[in-house]
């Protein structure tokens, strides 16, 4: 042979690989097999994180429905109470003012007889100075 041999491409690179295997194959398989651990670990705590997440959010969306309900049963008590409290104040406006009404009613009775009397006075008063002018 000769002192530069021909090694066919194929040959070389199957050659190369084969030294790469034997020089850094155990460590190559050490670390894919570290990092295939490490990403089972991460989908776990992936998985873990939205079962957590999950559970947090229906909490959460438990705790906002019950304070919800109880708003509305609040703004419900609080609408009744208005509601009586806008009933009694217009029983009391209408009472008040059926009495003004009275007291205006006899105001103009009591008014209306004042002007009857005075009239009755007053034709009295002229039938008097008729019958004295006339005799």
């Amino acid at each position: 042979m000769t002192d530069k041999q021909t090694i066919p491409a194929g040959e070389t690179a199957n050659e190369l690989e084969r030294l790469r295997d034997i020089l850094y194959g155990e460590r190559v398989r050490s670390i894919e097999e570290r990092l295939d651990e490490l990403d089972q670990r991460l989908l776990r705590t992936a998985a873990e994180l939205n079962r957590r997440m999950d559970h947090e959010v229906d909490e959460l969306s438990r705790r906002l429905e019950t304070q919800a309900k109880r708003f509305d049963e609040r703004l419900l008590a609080l609408q009744t109470q208005a509601n009586a409290e806008l009933k009694a104040q217009s029983a009391a406006q209408t009472q008040a003012l059926a009495e003004t009404r009275a007291a205006l009613q006899n105001d103009q009775t009591a008014l209306q007889n004042e002007i009857r009397a005075w009239r009755e006075k007053t034709a009295q008063s002229l039938q008097n100075l008729a019958a004295l002018w006339l005799e």
